[in-house]
């Protein structure tokens, strides 16, 4: 419950109610991983403990007059930082509110734009970390655009991965090639009309199918390019190796996370298997600098490569675009409300049970002129790679930057 002082406090209530409805009205990926929102202040760059337990094991009933022992749990502890700050600020002249009807008619509009400016921003920030899992898919199609491409996603998500709360991300292109397949449309128009007259394509095979806005923008100017080496083993930490590369030229190019390296050789033989047994990922980025980086990876297909004695070289793959699909146990979102910074009007913390997210508005006023300013403090993490799958397309003849 949020409670606010000053002379907007009756105003607040309104915002807070249209912000709302207008947020959770878009499409937004938060609603598909996994979500804790909290009602206690903090500061960006905090931690947030999150413990991930692995299976325990079942084992056949065995009469003893002695008590057996049980199984200690084993778990990955991973923190995750309130890394993101990110607001919406905006303003009302008090003569084009007086002159447009009042507040009540102006703020409809307004706080509708921020939330889908707000809503744009978590879901470019899902999507980013979707990247980190290390299960990938290379394909010359528009990825999962196909039956057989969403069939063989399908069969790279661990057999562990819950069969509900399954979803398959993917972008415009995607989606006008997947609105053509036979198998997403149904021979009883009249019982679904809305597949044909809307583009709906709802659930199939499991999966509730989302197209979004996948960004494409990668920027392979400032990618590393020519021939990854790295000498193994290398030190895991949690699911990811800390590895140490090398690679030409000495400086200005740069490793991002989601970035794909491909294996090509490994103790100067060269490397078995299709593409998708050969991969790994980026977890965590660099720049070179004198020629080397210390990087983190996660082992995809090329994962037999990691913790072996040797050195490998690789390449930095050139994505065209990509898609995915992942369980919401996958992912972690993790949102705090943050303590307002300057000296406002009126403020207040709100959780909203709703959209699942907690954030902090506040109200400033100035000379004839009223700010309002609505913010998230938020960190996510993946916390469970092999619960996802990322489907990238690549041009078989500029393979590589």
């Amino acid at each position: 419950m949020a409670t606010f002082h000053g002379n907007y406090a009756s105003v607040i209530p309104h915002l807070l109610k249209g912000f709302s409805k207008a947020y959770q009205q878009r499409v937004n990926l938060l609603a598909t991983v996994n979500n804790d929102a909290g009602s206690m202040r903090a500061a960006k760059g905090e931690l947030i403990k999150v413990n991930y337990a692995e299976p325990l094991s079942v084992t056949p009933v065995t009469p003893s007059l002695s008590t057996p022992p049980g199984e200690t749990p084993l778990f990955y502890d991973k923190a995750i930082q309130l890394q993101h700050w990110d607001h919406v600020r905006f303003q009302l002249d008090d003569r084009v509110v007086a002159g447009k009807g009042g507040i009540v008619d102006q703020i409809p509009s307004a706080i509708s734009q921020a939330a889908d400016a707000l809503s744009d921003t978590l879901n470019d920030r899902i999507v980013a970390e979707l990247k980190n899992t290390g299960n990938v898919l290379l394909t010359t199609n528009a990825p999962l655009s196909t039956y057989q491409d969403i069939v063989d996603a399908n069969k790279a998500l661990s057999f562990k991965a819950p069969s509900t709360g399954r979803l398959a991300v993917f972008g415009r292109e995607t989606e006008a090639i997947i609105l053509t397949q036979p198998q997403f449309l149904t021979r009883d128009f009249q019982a679904e009309s809305k597949t044909i007259k809307k583009g709906v394509i709802g659930q199939r095979l499991g999966y509730d199918f989302m197209p979004i806005n996948v960004s494409r923008g990668v920027d392979h100017s400032v990618r590393v390019d020519g021939v990854v080496t790295s000498a193994v083993p290398a030190i895991k930490e949690g699911r990811d190796y800390a590895i140490t590369v090398s690679a030409a030229p000495t400086g200005g190019k740069e490793f991002h996370v989601g970035d794909i390296l491909l294996v090509e050789k490994f103790n100067g033989a060269a490397t078995a298997g299709n593409d998708n047994t050969l991969t790994l990922v980026v977890s965590q980025g660099a720049t070179l600098s004198g020629g080397t980086a210390q990087i983190e990876v996660r082992g995809g297909g090329a994962f037999q490569y990691l913790g072996v004695s040797g050195t490998f070289e690789a390449r930095v793959l050139k994505i065209q675009d990509e898609a995915f699909i992942y369980n919401q146990t996958a992912l972690t979102f993790v949102s705090r409300p943050a303590a307002p910074l300057g000296f406002t009007s009126t403020s207040g913390t709100v959780f909203d049970s709703g959209a699942n997210i907690s954030y902090t508005m506040e109200v400033e006023r100035a000379h004839k002129i009223t700010l309002y300013d609505i913010s998230i403090l938020y960190g996510l993490r993946t916390m469970i790679p092999e619960f996802s799958v990322r489907s990238v397309k690549i041009d078989l003849a500029d393979k590589f930057i």
